[in-house]
């Protein structure tokens, strides 16, 4: 570690010897291979990737064929229930259905996590997309008590990007950023250009405890979650999507606080 920053070595060391075989001195060598490591894991990552996209290919209409006949007779049986009054009944039906959405939901991000679909990719405007999600992000954190910023930033270029795609992009991170938050905070987007100006980057950084360093590595893996009932799908889909734009996703994380920074391809 040197100032938060995470660094992996490989470390070589000998003794140096004269003509006489007398040992007068010794070497060691560190050689920074951090890039060569994270390089490694994405080559990892993305195979994960591919074999959870042919999985879910093969399997998600099986799954969903028999998912549409139970919520079509539940949803008569409620009807049923409806009409009899049965109201304890209704419950459970409620229940049964919540619980099928739920698996459809995760059907879903099997699928986008193997291969996005209907990526339409155009000129857009950052500032856009961000405010037309803002009530949404705005309800989520009144209900979490958490305070949120938006630092618009005018000027921006346009981004080549699917309008749709990145709002469930924003959603989710900004999902994570307010549930981190758990005695209440404040969660702020900010917009600004990259210093090359290849990128547009969105910025969310909450107040929250952090990351620890032995987790922070694996945050984008299939199925790797903190939370009770998370799928551990959704950062990775997020990387995938953005990966596919052509952009990247980084995290930093420094013992108090996470920043999320979103990178975004320019005109």
């Amino acid at each position: 570690m040197n100032n938060q920053e995470r660094y992996e070595l490989l470390l070589d060391s000998n003794l140096l010897r004269d003509n006489e075989d007398q040992i007068v001195g010794a070497y060691i060598i560190f050689k920074d291979v951090t890039n060569l490591r994270s390089l490694e894991a994405q080559v990892q990552r993305s195979d994960r990737l591919a074999m959870i996209g042919q999985i879910a290919a093969g399997t998600a209409h099986e799954i969903r064929n028999p998912l549409t006949s139970i919520k079509g007779f539940l949803q008569v049986l409620k009807k049923t229930f409806e009409s009899k009054d049965m109201a304890k009944e209704q419950g459970y039906i409620d229940v049964m259905l919540d619980e099928i959405n739920r698996v459809n939901e995760l059907v879903n991000e099997f699928l986008l996590l193997g291969k996005p679909k209907n990526v339409l990719l155009q000129k857009i405007d950052v500032s856009t997309v961000i405010k037309g999600i803002l009530p949404i992000i705005n309800n989520e954190a009144i209900l979490h008590k958490v305070h949120m910023n938006y630092e618009e930033s005018s000027g921006l270029p346009p981004v080549i990007a699917d309008q749709e795609l990145l709002k469930q992009v924003f959603l989710n991170i900004c999902k994570n950023g307010i549930e981190a938050l758990t005695d209440g905070g404040t969660l702020t987007i900010v917009e600004r250009l990259d210093p090359d100006g290849r990128f547009v980057n969105i910025e969310v950084h909450d107040t929250g405890p952090g990351i620890p360093v032995y987790v922070i590595d694996k945050i984008f893996d299939p199925f790797f979650t903190t939370k009770e009932e998370g799928t551990g799908l959704g950062l990775s889909v997020c990387q995938r999507i953005i990966h596919d734009m052509g952009g990247h996703i980084r995290v930093s994380s420094k013992g108090y606080g996470t920043t999320f920074t979103v990178s975004i391809p320019c005109t």
